[in-house]
């Protein structure tokens, strides 16, 4: 249902340590990564975007303003906490995360986002999401790609 290099990151194997980076400043993104810990419990790790900032390049950091992150690889060295490996970027890294989950549901519905046919719409979803989440409410959104100011939407 999905390309071979993708299915080889859901494969559970014990070695691989797997990482699932937010945006710890947006009011939406925070109670949805708390969710995926909770469904992912033991299987991958749910951790803020400023707790790896300084693992990541300049390229990375520019690109998760507007795509969420998730790692897989072998575990880091102390100190660190992402694995220096395979990087998923966006509607990709949401389908390596709910992959992960115990819910039967929830690894369906990280198939469905990576189905030809379903993943060019899944990636739009995803940007249009990003761009705009600061919208969706929890008052704060450090991570505004748009370059607009985080405001209270109009009522």
């Amino acid at each position: 249902l999905y390309s071979s290099a993708a299915s080889d990151v859901y494969k559970r194997q014990p070695q691989v340590m797997r990482v699932f980076v937010y945006d710890d400043n947006c009011g939406p993104c925070v109670p949805l990564a708390r969710l995926l810990a909770q469904r992912t419990r033991g299987r991958l790790e749910v951790i803020p975007f400023s707790r790896v900032i300084t693992e990541l390049s300049e390229d990375d950091v520019e690109r998760f303003t507007e795509e969420a992150l998730y790692a897989a690889g072998p575990a880091p060295a102390p100190g660190t906490a992402l694995p220096d490996a395979a990087h998923l970027w966006g509607h990709r890294a949401i389908a390596a995360g709910l992959a992960a989950s115990h819910h039967r549901a929830d690894r369906l519905l990280a198939r469905i986002i990576l189905a030809p046919g379903v993943t060019a719409v899944s990636q739009l979803a995803y940007r249009w999401f990003s761009r705009n989440r600061w919208r969706f409410g929890g008052g704060s959104c450090a991570v505004n790609p748009a370059g607009q100011t985080p405001t209270s939407p109009t009522r």
